[in-house]
């Protein structure tokens, strides 16, 4: 499992963005291979969810589980981003990525993968 923690921030660069290289655009290659997608197809979601998805599925397999999941665990007081998060589930034919709930599982390179997102607003600290 896999845990992206987020208090309002964005899941990072869009891929037309963050893929500035050779060696990100292999990344990028290999990481669309793994889940079936056109690199071309990519230039409107978001890295970090390909980054830390695919570690989800490297892991376990790294660990000989069957099973895999990638939660969103979201922190701020109203749920941001969540279109992201849900064009990068449909991307990877994911359907049903929604705030407060767990996908049904989509086979990655032989891995039962899921998607999550939980959403727990902190209260404010005290001044101290």
């Amino acid at each position: 499992m896999t845990v992206e923690a987020k208090a309002g921030e964005t899941f990072g660069d869009l891929v037309s963005v963050w893929n500035t290289s050779p060696g990100r655009a292999s990344r990028l290659g290999w990481a669309c291979s793994l889940f079936g997608i056109e690199t071309s197809a990519c230039n409107d979601l978001r890295w970090q969810l390909f980054h830390r998805t695919a570690s989800a599925v490297i892991e376990a397999k790294r660990f000989h589980a069957r099973h895999a999941v990638m939660m969103v665990h979201d922190f701020s007081k109203t749920p941001s981003w969540v279109a992201d998060y849900s064009a990068f589930a449909n991307a990877i034919g994911i359907a049903g990525a929604e705030v407060g709930g767990m996908t049904k599982p989509k086979l990655v390179d032989g891995v039962s993968l899921r998607l999550g997102w939980t959403h727990e607003a902190v209260a404010d600290q005290p001044q101290v």
